[in-house]
């Protein structure tokens, strides 16, 4: 019982967790991103540089939408909700979901491979499978074999 009263506590105040994030990589951070609309330079990371992605835009008739376009107003941080099935189904979106659950999961090897073999990395089949295979070693991007370190510092 307990354990599902820290779910709902923990969802509860996810919204406003990473609108404030939001507001804080925009406000203060510093980080800068590349002005694709410009020259190419370096520019102060925007609103529009931003996307919150959700697997589903209602659960169980609730609106998922809801607390976070009202955290985001409340900061006063312009924003724009596209909700639609066909969204979730382009490439990009998908391509950054799997990538998502790989770095969330490292041990799913589909998610992994999905993320490799995808856009980001475009690593080939025979390639995963070489290494997969002759190295007998699971696809998982936090380990790496002894001998490749040896190798690096001779």
């Amino acid at each position: 019982m307990e354990r599902v009263c820290l779910k709902k506590e923990v969802n509860d105040c996810l919204a406003d967790a990473i609108c404030a994030f939001i507001e804080w990589l925009i406000r203060e951070s510093g980080w800068r991103v590349r002005d694709r609309d410009g020259e190419g330079g370096l520019i102060p990371i925007r609103p529009r540089d931003i996307a919150v992605l959700f697997k589903r835009v209602l659960n169980n008739r609730e609106d998922m939408a809801r607390p976070y376009i009202r955290s985001l107003e409340v900061r006063d941080i312009p924003h724009l909700l596209v909700a639609s099935r066909s969204f979730h189904q382009r490439e990009e979106v998908e391509t950054l979901r799997a990538a998502s659950i790989a770095i969330e999961w490292p041990d799913d090897e589909l998610a992994v491979y999905a993320t490799l073999r995808g856009p980001l990395f475009s690593i080939p089949d025979n390639l995963l499978l070489r290494y997969r295979v002759e190295l007998k070693m699971r696809l998982h991007p936090l380990r790496f074999r002894e001998t490749f370190a040896s190798d690096a510092l001779a």
